[in-house]
């Protein structure tokens, strides 16, 4: 008995599918965007990079990194085209709208100053009278908008991060609050070391960045990807990679 034309075609067919859908499910993609030094947009692409890869790795999970602007990045994942991407702060709406991970990095946000402005501070009312630098599109968290919003502190905002250190520089504003490696990465990156050595941070922190993964609801299965990487985080941690990780990418 010949086995109908029909139904091989339809096995077939089948066979070819599943095929595909495996290559394209077989990676877990990350979006990636430069944000220096903890991403970076060519490899090993930083610090939450590494710390997601590793993570993932454990749990048998293998990662691959797609470059794109962050908004790009962020809309992709957010529509399910891409898995997940890093370095994220959890927001109520972010909740709603993905799967978010316990940070894979906590970063002090501080104030950013002129040496010779004596700063001294531990409430945001010690700020009164200061302009503060921020840049266009920046959440920097309910304290300091409320001061913004009183009148407390006076805001000047710009475009980006090299506008913003700049008029750091040449006393525009007092102070400019960036996550604290970041910060020192774009002084280094836009003054000379002369001009860079004139600038200090304060220790307080104004808030605690968390960074996370956001992954996507779109895509079956990440419920339990999440799940695979908070069990291969925790044992990096536990094994002291986590701190090796750490150290090599933020000295």
């Amino acid at each position: 008995m010949k086995p109908d034309k029909g139904i091989l075609t339809i096995l077939i067919l089948i066979l070819i599918s599943c095929s595909l859908f495996g290559q394209t499910d077989s990676k877990f993609i990350i979006a990636m965007n430069a944000w220096e030094p903890i991403k970076y947009e060519t490899e090993p692409y930083g610090v939450l990079a590494q710390i997601a890869k590793e993570a993932l790795a454990l749990e048998g999970v293998e990662v691959e990194f797609q470059v794109a602007p962050w908004k790009r990045g962020y809309d992709y994942v957010l529509s399910g085209k891409w898995h997940g991407i890093v370095g994220w702060n959890r927001t109520e709406e972010r909740e709603s709208l993905f799967y978010i991970s316990t940070p894979l990095l906590l970063e002090d946000v501080v104030f950013f100053h002129h040496k010779d402005l004596k700063l001294d501070w531990t409430e945001m009312e010690d700020l009164e009278g200061l302009t503060v630098g921020t840049i266009n599109g920046y959440n920097y968290g309910p304290d300091l908008q409320r001061v913004i919003d009183e009148g407390i502190v006076r805001d000047d905002v710009t475009s980006d991060e090299e506008q913003s250190i700049r008029m750091l520089h040449k006393k525009r504003f007092d102070i400019w609050p960036s996550e604290l490696n970041v910060g020192l990465h774009l002084i280094k990156t836009y003054l000379t070391p002369e001009e860079a050595g004139q600038l200090t941070y304060h220790s307080n922190a104004l808030q605690v960045s968390d960074l996370c993964m956001l992954l996507s609801r779109e895509i079956p299965g990440n419920a339990e990807n999440l799940k695979k990487f908070e069990r291969g985080l925790n044992a990096l941690k536990e094994s002291g990679r986590y701190r090796e990780i750490i150290e090599e990418f933020l000295p």
